[in-house]
């Protein structure tokens, strides 16, 4: 397998997947940006695409996911469309986070994986 590196049109926003030639992946940031409710909208579905980039490749998980700032054009939707097994803080009824609301209302999630990686969640 040849690497690749897949630019995402997000507008003013960042994610970069790459396919390495040894099988593996990696995602540089999660933006999704798109408007779903405007006609217009020129930006990417970037969940859509990558779930089934996942899909294609027969996985559900990237072996690593770098954010490399909290701002919204780096992360937007990123805890709706992760499950972050190994970040425990942003788990459960203690979280303090921001984002402890939306990992609170998520009934089932993605276990599938080993070590270090990060999951998509399941399409609904």
């Amino acid at each position: 397998m040849t690497a690749k590196i897949t630019f995402f049109p997000l507008g003013n926003a960042d994610t970069t997947r790459i396919d390495l030639a040894n099988g593996q992946t990696v995602l540089v940031g999660y933006a999704n940006m798109r408007c779903a409710d405007d006609d217009t909208d020129g930006r990417c579905d970037l969940p859509v695409l990558l779930r089934q980039a996942l899909k294609d490749t027969n996985r559900d998980d990237y072996d690593v996911v770098c954010f490399s700032h909290l701002d919204t054009d780096h992360v937007k939707g990123a805890t709706d469309f992760f499950w972050f097994r190994h970040a425990s803080k942003y788990q459960g009824a203690s979280c303090t986070s921001p984002f402890a609301a939306r990992y609170k209302r998520v009934g089932s999630r993605n276990t599938t994986g080993s070590g270090s990686r990060i999951a998509a969640r399941r399409s609904p």
